[in-house]
Parts: C-alpha cells; sequence; structure tokens
C-alpha cells in the first residue's frame, strides 16, 4: 500500500470520528480553557478542521505547502 492510499484510508475513518467529537462541545461552553494559557475548546475544534483540511489537500495535490 502506498502512502497517498493509506492516509486516505486512515482519514475516511477519522474524518467521522472527529466530527463527532466537534459536534460534542457544548455552545454555550465553547470558551472553555482548561488552563488560562490553553486554547479554547472552539479554536482546538477549529486547529483539528484546519489539520484535516490541509492533509486532504495535500494529498490531493501531491504537496504539502
Amino acid at each position: 500500500m502506498d502512502h497517498k492510499t493509506f492516509f486516505l484510508k486512515y482519514w475516511e475513518k477519522e474524518g467521522p470520528a472527529t466530527r463527532k467529537v466537534i459536534v460534542r462541545i457544548p455552545q454555550d461552553r465553547s470558551d472553555y480553557q482548561a488552563d488560562p494559557k490553553a486554547r479554547t475548546a472552539r479554536e482546538i475544534a477549529w486547529l483539528m478542521v484546519r489539520e484535516e483540511t490541509a492533509l486532504v489537500e495535500g494529498l490531493e495535490k501531491g504537496t504539502f505547502e
């Protein structure tokens, strides 16, 4: 199995799991921080979405920028 096939298979499984985590963040508590220096739940969720988007785009293009 080549790298592209491996990662696509992995992300097909991880995408739904990530969505389940993000959906479970209560809207009224999305500004929660475990520590004052930590990111908020909303910021962490957005980071997860952006990382997955960047990975998928990189795999589609064949290069990561």
